[in-house]
């Protein structure tokens, strides 16, 4: 039987935000498709940021292990925004949907 005390959810834990797992789990698809390859990359570089910020924000955190905790992710975000640039610039490879359709242009 389900019961409230059972349930362990902490509606203040930076985990819980869905907002940012659901866009980034949308653009992921076409990200590993290979379609449209830099703008997924830019509006997934927009989401990391914007969660990095929005979400983990290590500075308004007062215990020092929450602290740590949320920069790290913070950081994370941050680096794979980074790397995500990276892939902008450089494309997403020979194996893609947008090399298959520059092959068929």
């Amino acid at each position: 039987v389900w019961s409230p005390e059972y349930v362990d959810i902490d509606p203040d834990d930076p985990h819980n935000v869905l907002w940012p797992k659901l866009l980034e789990l949308a653009l992921t698809v076409p990200f590993v498709l290979g379609f449209r390859t830099r703008i997924v990359s830019r509006l997934l570089v927009a989401t990391l940021l914007l969660e990095a910020i929005s979400v983990w924000q290590f500075w308004a955190v007062d215990s020092l292990s929450l602290r740590l905790h949320a920069r790290e992710h913070f950081a994370v975000n941050v680096a794979v925004a980074g790397g995500l640039l990276l892939i902008q610039e450089v494309g997403g490879g020979r194996y893609t949907i947008d090399e298959l359709m520059k092959k068929a242009a």
